[in-house]
């Protein structure tokens, strides 16, 4: 049922309790009731006031089974007139408010699942399936606390460990491939009187074990060959096919370690790389 709040009430009425009488600032709330269909009379109104512990609970009547009348005076200061009105007679029931107990989360938690068990055992297929869903994706506080005490602590310790050792294997790769590749020019002979004086070529390719050429031999034209390395100069298309067509791969090593060399110098003297 429903029940509409009324802002402003035609008063005053005249309240009669049963049980125990409430303080004069009690503040009194008017609702009227469904009208109900079929019916002649108006609907029923009624007069409520609750405090912290009792509900305080009227119908207005109109009296007219009443043996007598009940009338109210209402003194004018300004005017020095009394004047008399008929009030309706309310009697008020009591109903004590149910007593609220507040129980801790674990017997909130374990009142749920004692639901939960009686659900599962006499309730409805679409009820059990409920209680199925939500223990299959619930997750257990002792859980929780496990897997922050032990498992996150472990694994944060295991990421830390797995990096500092991929910063060694790191810097271990890095040395070597230094090591073995120095791009940085060698000290040139200054006295040189030709171009095979000028670097000794241990001095300009140390170790080539790392150098693939295998592409190189594979390529079908000379033009795909060149494709193949940074700098495509005269000077490179000749000695390279020549070291190719004489199947010489420590020859091609080297012609293919000399074109990065010059490649990285010039990105060097353009400013592309430090």
């Amino acid at each position: 049922m429903k029940f509409e709040a009324l802002k402003s009430v035609d008063g005053p009425v005249l309240a009669s309790y049963t049980g125990p009488v409430p303080s004069d600032s009690q503040q009194y709330k008017v609702f009227k009731g469904p009208i109900i269909k079929k019916s002649k009379t108006a609907a029923k109104r009624f007069i409520i006031a609750e405090d912290e512990h009792v509900n305080y609970i009227a119908e207005t009547c109109d009296n007219n089974d009443s043996q007598c009348e009940y009338m109210a005076g209402i003194y004018n200061e300004r005017t020095k007139t009394l004047k008399f009105m008929k009030v309706p007679l309310c009697e008020f029931g009591v109903r004590v408010k149910r007593a609220r107990i507040d129980k801790s989360e674990e017997e909130r938690l374990e009142t749920g699942k004692q639901w939960d068990r009686l659900a599962l055992e006499f309730g409805s297929a679409k009820a059990r399936k409920r209680i199925k869903e939500k223990s299959l994706y619930s997750i257990d506080e002792a859980d929780l606390e496990i897997a922050r005490t032990e498992y996150i602590p472990s694994l944060a310790a295991k990421i830390a460990s797995d990096s500092r050792t991929q910063e060694q294997n790191s810097d271990k790769r890095s040395k070597s491939v230094g090591k073995k590749f120095d791009f940085r020019p060698p000290p040139h002979n200054k006295d040189a009187t030709t171009p095979a004086e000028v670097y000794k070529l241990q001095d300009v390719a140390p170790d080539l074990d790392d150098v693939d050429v295998v592409p190189l031999f594979k390529a079908e034209s000379s033009e795909a060959r060149m494709d193949l390395i940074p700098i495509a100069s005269p000077y490179m298309k000749s000695h390279l096919s020549s070291a190719i067509a004489a199947n010489d791969v420590q020859k091609t090593k080297i012609i293919l370690y000399l074109a990065y060399l010059i490649a990285f110098y010039r990105m060097g003297e353009e400013g592309q790389i430090g």
